[in-house]
């Protein structure tokens, strides 16, 4: 049973790295060629690699668009600040999901249940309203906000089931040793060790 389950597990990690690179072939034919002259495009006998790599489609868009370095900065800021706060937020907040046993527990996680299964279109027009009321619009904040809303019930969920494979006797050792308070020890040890994409046996 073991070993029929070890060749299922590789055959999925097989099937999960075909996908990867079925996927990642294109996106990096496509990097590629920003890289390459319209010649070497439009030739039949290409070359993946660009033989003459230039530079002038990035500064022929600087060029065109000087507010584009602006743009790609504004993208930055919010892509690292929304990851951040969701995985910060997600981590603290599945951390009690899973190790405590209180009143409201099954309530709380139902509703981050019901925010998963609510498509996200149905929360543009209340968001809009919230931040043309609170002067958000069109501002970094005003985006940050929304995707960290939007993407932390999932976040939980997966960070709740993560603390699940954790063994108590973890905990427990680390508390002898001194680990404490329990979100101290929550933040010392379980941070380390979740692991969503490969569940443990």
């Amino acid at each position: 049973m073991r070993f029929t389950a070890r060749r299922f597990n590789a055959l999925l990690t097989y099937a999960a790295a075909s996908s990867a690179i079925l996927f990642a072939v294109p996106l990096a034919w496509v990097l590629s060629s920003s890289f390459k002259s319209d010649k070497e495009i439009y030739t039949v006998h290409g070359h993946f690699f660009p033989v003459h790599p230039t530079l002038s489609r990035y500064l022929g868009l600087v060029s065109a668009l000087p507010e584009f370095p602006s743009y790609m900065l504004n993208s930055v800021i919010v892509t690292v600040f929304s990851v951040a706060g969701v995985v910060l937020i997600a981590t603290l907040a599945g951390y009690p999901l899973a190790r405590f046993r209180f009143c409201s527990r099954a309530i709380v996680f139902s509703f981050v249940l019901l925010a998963v299964a609510i498509p996200c279109v149905l929360y543009l027009i209340p968001i809009y309203v919230i931040e043309s009321d609170a002067n958000l619009l069109s501002t970094i904040p005003g985006l940050i906000l929304p995707y960290i809303a939007l993407n932390l019930p999932l976040a939980m969920i997966l960070m709740e089931g993560s603390y699940r494979t954790i063994p108590r006797d973890f905990e427990d050792a680390a508390s002898i040793d001194g680990c404490v308070p329990r979100f101290s020890l929550g933040g010392a040890l379980c941070c380390r060790l979740p692991d969503p994409v490969s569940p443990r046996s």
